[in-house]
C-alpha cells in the first residue's frame, strides 16, 4: 500500500523550517535537536501563526513541531494549543493536541483537558485527554476531589471502553486515593472486561500505596506496558472515529 501523503509544510522560515523538514524525514539528528533547544522565544510568533493556519495539515504539522521546541517557546504558544483542543473542527488536530499534552504535561493545560474529556464529540480525543490528565499528579492532602479527579471518575461510567479504561489508568497514575470507591464500582459493574481488569489493577496499586505496602510515584513503566496490552482490544477502528464531529 502507498504511504500516506506527508502533511503540508506550515508557513515557517529559518530554524523552525529546518526542524520541520527534519521531522518529515524522521527523527531529527542529535545536533539538530540541540540546535532546536536553543531556538529563541522570538520564534513563537511563527509557530503561533502555523498553529492558527486555515489548513488542518498545517495545524497538525505545527502541533508536532511544538513538541521539539524549547519549553519557553512552547509555553509562549500554549494559548494557541488550548484553542485548538477546545475549538478545532478537525478531530485529528484535537487528538494531536491532547496527545501533545500527554507527552509534554503541564498543569496549565488541566482545565482545557478536563473540558475535552467531558465534552469532546470524539471518543479518541476524550480518551487521550484522560491519558494526559493521568500525567498530572493529584494534589497531596486534598480532601475534596479536584475538577480533574471528578471528571475522571465520571468517565469511568462511559460506554466507550477506550475512554473508561483511560480514566482508570489516569486515576491510578495521579495517585487519587479518593477514587477508590468509584474504582470498586467500576471493577464490579463496568460492562467491558478491559475496564474491570484495569480497575482491579488500579485498586491494588492505590490501596497498597495508601496503606504503605507499595511504592508511590507516577512512573509505573511496567504497569503502563500492561495497560497498553489491556487497552488493545478497546481501541476503535479509525473509520468509526472519523465519523465524529466537532467538539460537543
Amino acid at each position: 500500500a502507498a504511504a500516506p501523503p506527508a502533511a503540508p509544510a506550515p508557513q515557517l522560515e529559518g530554524p523552525l523550517a529546518e526542524l520541520w523538514r527534519a521531522l518529515q524525514r524522521g527523527r531529527p539528528s542529535h545536533g539538530l535537536v540541540e540546535a532546536a533547544a536553543k531556538l529563541p522565544r522570538g520564534e513563537a510568533a511563527a509557530l503561533r501563526d502555523a498553529l492558527g493556519s486555515g489548513l488542518p495539515g498545517h495545524r497538525l504539522a505545527a502541533v508536532e513541531l511544538a513538541a521539539w521546541v524549547p519549553v519557553s517557546l512552547r509555553n509562549a504558544c500554549l494559548d494557541a494549543l488550548f484553542a485548538l483542543l477546545a475549538h478545532d473542527a478537525d478531530l485529528e488536530v484535537r487528538a494531536a493536541v491532547a496527545g501533545h499534552f500527554a507527552r509534554q504535561p503541564t498543569e496549565r493545560a488541566e482545565d482545557v483537558l478536563v473540558a475535552a474529556l467531558q465534552r469532546d464529540a470524539s471518543p479518541r480525543v476524550r480518551a487521550t485527554a484522560a491519558e494526559a490528565l493521568g500525567r498530572l499528579q493529584e494534589p497531596e492532602g486534598g480532601r475534596a476531589p479536584t475538577p480533574a479527579g471528578q471528571a475522571l471518575r465520571r468517565a469511568l461510567q462511559e460506554d466507550d471502553v477506550a475512554v473508561a479504561s483511560a480514566a482508570v489508568v489516569a486515576l491510578r497514575r495521579r495517585g487519587d486515593f479518593g477514587a477508590v470507591e468509584a474504582l470498586r464500582r467500576a471493577r464490579k459493574d463496568a460492562k467491558h472486561p478491559a475496564v474491570r481488569l484495569n480497575a482491579s489493577e488500579a485498586l491494588s496499586v492505590l490501596t497498597g500505596r495508601r496503606d504503605g505496602l507499595a511504592p508511590s510515584g507516577p512512573d509505573d513503566n511496567a504497569r503502563d506496558a500492561e495497560d497498553a496490552d489491556h487497552a488493545a482490544d478497546a481501541d476503535h477502528a479509525a473509520d468509526a472515529d472519523h465519523a465524529d464531529g466537532a467538539p460537543r
